[in-house]
Parts: C-alpha cells; sequence; structure tokens
C-alpha cells in the first residue's frame, strides 16, 4: 500500500494526499503462476531489478536506525537498510542491509559493520576529536562497513553473508580472540604526544 511515509531521512507517497492511497506492484521472478497474494503494508526500500547484495546484521539494539537509515563504505552513501526483526529468543536484532552495485564487491569475509549513528567525540593527549560519517547519520542514524587495514581484504562475502554490528567502529575494528594483558605504567615526566592505540 502507497501511503504518506517519512522514513529513514526520506519522504514518500506525498501524491495520495490528493489521490488517495493505492497499490503498488514490483514484478517477481518466479514462474509460477499465481492470483492471490498479501499486499504490503510498508513499500519495499528496494525493487526487485535493482543490482547489488542484502547482507544480515546481528545487533545488539537497534539505537536510531529506521528502514531507510544509509549505509556509508568511506563515507560515501552505498546502500540502505530494508528490513529489521527481532530473533526468535528475543536477544538480538536482526538487520537487513541492501549494499547497491558495484560497492557490493567491498563487503568480504573480513568486513566489519558498526553504528555510524551521531558524533563520536574522543579526548586525548593530542586533543579533542570529532567523526561522523556524515550530517545525514547525526540525524537519521546509519551503519558504516570497512575492512581492518592491517588484515587480508579477503573474498567477497555472498549474498545472505551473516555479521555482527558494532556499537561503534572501535569495537568493530578490535582483533577477536585476542589475549591481552594490562599494565599500570607510572611516569615522573610530562607523557604529551601519547595517545591510545586503537586495533
Amino acid at each position: 500500500m502507497v501511503r504518506p511515509r517519512v522514513a529513514g531521512g526520506s519522504v514518500s507517497g506525498l501524491t495520495t494526499l490528493l489521490s488517495g492511497s493505492y497499490i503498488g506492484v514490483d514484478a517477481g521472478k518466479s514462474q509460477k503462476e499465481r492470483d492471490e497474494f498479501v499486499g504490503l503494508e510498508v513499500p519495499p526500500v528496494v525493487t526487485a531489478d535493482l543490482p547489488g547484495s542484502e547482507f544480515v546484521l546481528n545487533a545488539e539494539n537497534m539505537g536510531s536506525l529506521d528502514i531507510g537509515s544509509p549505509v556509508f563504505f568511506r563515507r560515501v552513501e552505498v546502500g540502505q537498510l530494508v528490513a529489521f526483526a527481532i530473533d526468535k529468543e528475543g536477544k538480538a536484532v536482526r538487520v537487513r542491509v541492501f549494499i547497491n552495485a558495484p560497492y557490493d564487491k567491498f563487503v568480504t569475509e573480513n568486513t566489519r559493520f558498526w553504528h555510524a549513528s551521531g558524533i563520536d567525540i574522543t579526548l586525548d593527549s593530542s586533543g579533542v576529536r570529532l567523526d561522523t560519517e556524515s550530517l545525514v547519520s547525526i540525524v537519521i542514524g546509519g551503519i558504516a562497513f570497512q575492512s581492518p587495514a592491517d588484515e587480508p581484504v579477503g573474498m567477497p562475502a555472498k549474498a545472505g553473508a551473516v555479521f555482527a554490528l558494532a556499537n561503534d567502529r572501535t569495537t568493530a575494528m578490535q582483533r577477536p580472540d585476542k589475549v591481552t594483558e594490562n599494565y599500570v605504567l607510572l611516569f615522573n615526566e610530562s607523557v604529551r604526544g601519547l595517545a591510545p592505540a586503537h586495533k
């Protein structure tokens, strides 16, 4: 059903304010004939003929994401969130994102996804640093992805591959299953110029 709708920073169906709601159709690819269908309350974000790939992300929560929220690769908008649902156990949210071709080839086996919503503020010895994907992601939220620079890029991921959605970039880029030991160092002089190393 096509109705006026505001989501993901976009407005659709405004023409229905004058003409009234109507039914939209997107041609399917099945060879089997049918004469009964179930109409969707919300139109699909992407049409069946749009080139690209869809991937599944497991997240602890939705944050400020919504259907239509943008997906960024190196701060370029390359896709969008198309659907979400709480898993059967109620312990996570399964988010489906669609990455437009040809950018879907940059999603590999080693790719990491994270929430790109809002602004990340870092305060260290070099000063204050602000980081955000775009002004759009500050308002409506977003998702970003990239492969770690110190790891092999890996083979392109198959459509439907499942990834974890981290809460921020730092968490996403951490090496998994890494054993660490923490030490406390005391200095008699200033340590100006030193900054935490994020891996």
